[in-house]
């Protein structure tokens, strides 16, 4: 996290640095509990290909008059990563991607300079992978990282969207609060845990 004075008026720079290691499967936020509240609703929309789009909606509510949002990153620890898209209420966002050692970062600059204590900045990334659902024989394996430091963030809500062509399902683990095929509904501390599921037989 960085958190660094603007001007005399008390303006701030927050930059939120998230880091993915795929096949490790862990996801770092970093904690930003003392400026913002925070809500993560986040969507794996695995396609029929095991191409998995991942959609993360987003909430930064100030919890100070004299701090607000201005950028987002990302790291993803793979290189498969494809069609990264991002906006806020204003419209696209500017993304910067760089790529090195293995992995992807991902730098959003926002739109909306949302002031004010209480005041709301909704934001939307979206990108995809095919690390997180692979074939195996007849079975379909999908795997969503576990999130570390989950206690951070306030709200956190995750969905699996599994098409029916992948099969009806073997197994998921932990299981979700709810199910309503072809979608899968987790709550923060299954997120916590890390989600593997199988479809197939």
């Amino acid at each position: 996290r960085s958190l660094n004075s603007m001007d005399k008026k008390g303006k701030c720079l927050f930059l939120i640095l998230l880091s993915i290691f795929c096949l490790l499967l862990s996801v770092v936020p970093i904690d930003a509990a003392d400026e913002f509240i925070t809500k993560y609703d986040i969507i794996y929309q695995v396609h029929p290909s095991g191409l998995t789009t991942i959609s993360q909606k987003i909430s930064l509510t100030n919890k100070l008059s004299n701090i607000y949002a201005t950028e987002y990153s990302l790291n993803i620890g793979t290189l498969d990563v494809q069609n990264i898209k991002a906006k806020d209420g204003l419209g696209p966002l500017e993304t910067s991607v760089s790529r090195s050692n293995g992995s992807v970062n991902i730098n959003l600059s926002f739109n909306e300079k949302v002031v004010g204590k209480d005041k709301t900045l909704n934001f939307t990334l979206e990108y995809e992978t095919f690390d997180f659902a692979s074939k195996k024989g007849q079975v379909w394996e999908v795997i969503i990282p576990k999130v570390a430091n989950i206690s951070t963030i306030d709200e956190y809500s995750l969905t699996l969207n599994i098409p029916q062509s992948l099969g009806k399902p073997a197994y998921l683990s932990p299981k979700p609060i709810r199910s309503q095929p072809p979608f899968f509904f987790f709550n923060k501390e299954a997120a916590a845990k890390g989600i593997m599921a199988a479809f197939g037989d």
